[in-house]
């Protein structure tokens, strides 16, 4: 279980802005944070590989965003994506928007 700080996350600008909350040292566990993690760099790394095989293709007017929803439907709206390949990376998406808004989200593991 990982045991976390949030100063530990933020710049020393930050910090100094919310050292009168109580927030910065506060400890708080999460039993699923790495699930929670891999979640959301799945969710990254595939807007990131369709970004640039969409660069590859020569893609310019393509969304300005690693929000992988409209970036999913670039591509089927261009013929890259089919219909299965979207329901997929739109699951992944639907996880990892899960992991970060869910306090007590299911597991998958």
């Amino acid at each position: 279980m990982a045991l976390l700080i949030l100063r530990t996350f933020l710049s020393d600008a930050h910090a100094r802005g919310l050292e009168a909350t109580g927030l910065l040292n506060r400890e708080v566990t999460d039993p699923l944070l790495e699930e929670r993690l891999v979640r959301i760099r799945a969710q990254i790394t595939c807007a990131l590989a369709l970004r640039a095989m969409l660069t590859d293709l020569g893609f310019r007017d393509m969304p300005r965003t690693i929000d992988l929803r409209p970036i999913v439907a670039t591509c089927v709206l261009n013929g890259i994506l089919n219909r299965r390949h979207a329901s997929i990376l739109l699951q992944i998406n639907k996880e990892a928007n899960e992991a970060k808004h869910v306090v007590d989200f299911v597991s998958r593991l």
